[in-house]
């Protein structure tokens, strides 16, 4: 069978994902799965399949299993545009102009588990149109919080690290609800026109306009507190009271360079906003120096204020503005104790940064 060896390294490379590339705890997580007229991989937390059949001689879909790595590397090293794959009963031929490499088939151990995944009871639905831009802005880029991941109930997305809260709302429900890692996500946002959406007890499947199917398994999500982080962002909602504004368009590289002599507290490496009427000032610093920037408004504040300041760490800021723009300061107290949180906002929802003490 030729192949057009380009299309199948996309191919091949879409279904990585699904392929245990460390330590191999499962057996069978490192191959390549040929069966039905799909390419299957599968390492118990991500499976992904293809249609990209491999035919006999009589055009009859093939099935095998080939070590990913080496018939990977192997594909993107020959030269050729078109490869020549011929299947044996223990070993596959690929052959490209004067090369000929042959590559054992092993044991097929992980088929039923994926055939398992496509028999879902749930049915398909329609995924809401805004699903994805969703997801995206609610990953954050190296969650290491027990609460790592995307939680996903009804219309609304939420992720936290313990410090941020990221809520997007939908608008469209799925009336259900799981819980997935950030590295599925990570991979999820990858897909191209995603079509559908399958919750079973253990997984959440997503499937394209191509057929191409993206399996990730569910967290515990009754170890999320999403009642709380419902409760902590309808508190948080804007309010007349609250000093709002667009954030200016020079903010960010004022933050990028004061962040170089940013100060560490509580492991974090901040800095001090200091908002007035006139400007928000950037301050830093640390035992080797310090820094100092103004940044004026590009549209003034709607009202009188007396200058405020806040701590936060330069990474959160600097993503929240990448979130959005537009702004509010939310003064709340708990427990006694006063504290001031920065929320970004968007029409379709919230991120809440928390501050930090800090002496001048």
């Amino acid at each position: 069978m030729k192949i057009n060896r380009i299309k199948f390294l996309s191919v091949l490379k879409q279904v990585m994902p699904g392929i245990e590339s460390d330590s191999v705890l499962l057996e069978g997580s490192d191959t390549f799965i040929f069966h039905d007229g799909f390419i299957h991989t599968y390492n118990d937390n991500i499976s992904v399949s293809i249609p990209f059949p491999i035919l006999d001689k009589s055009n009859n879909p093939v099935s095998g299993a080939i070590k990913a790595k080496d018939f990977y590397n192997l594909l993107n090293r020959y030269s050729g545009d078109t490869i020549t794959l011929i299947p044996k009963l223990d070993k596959w031929l690929l052959k490209s102009e004067n090369a000929v490499a042959e590559l054992t088939l092993l044991e097929n151990t992980l088929i039923d588990k994926v055939k398992g995944l496509s028999d879902t009871k749930n049915k398909y639905i329609n995924i809401p149109e805004k699903f994805i831009e969703g997801i995206s802005i609610c990953l954050f880029s190296s969650n290491k919080s027990v609460l790592a991941g995307i939680f996903v109930e009804n219309e609304i997305i939420s992720s936290t690290d313990e410090i941020r809260i990221n809520w997007y709302n939908m608008v469209t429900s799925i009336n259900n609800s799981f819980w997935i890692t950030d590295e599925a996500c990570k991979e999820l946002v990858k897909l191209n026109n995603l079509k559908s959406i399958s919750i079973s007890d253990s997984w959440v499947h997503f499937k394209t306009e191509d057929k191409t199917i993206f399996s990730c398994k569910r967290l515990n999500q009754e170890n999320y507190p999403i009642k709380m982080i419902k409760e902590l962002v309808e508190r948080n909602q804007k309010e007349k009271t609250d000093i709002s504004n667009r954030l200016p368009e020079g903010l960010m590289a004022a933050i990028n360079r004061a962040a170089a002599l940013s100060t560490n507290i509580e492991s974090f490496d901040t800095i001090k906003l200091t908002f007035s009427n006139e400007n928000i000032e950037v301050y830093s610093e640390r035992t080797s120096g310090k820094y100092t920037e103004t940044v004026a408004w590009e549209k003034p504040l709607k009202r009188e204020i007396e200058p405020i300041s806040i701590f936060v760490d330069y990474a959160m800021i600097e993503n929240g503005i990448k979130y959005s723009k537009s702004f509010y300061l939310k003064k709340t107290k708990d427990q006694k104790k006063e504290s001031m949180k920065i929320i970004f906002s968007n029409p379709n929802g919230i991120q809440l940064i928390k501050t930090f003490e800090g002496g001048e």
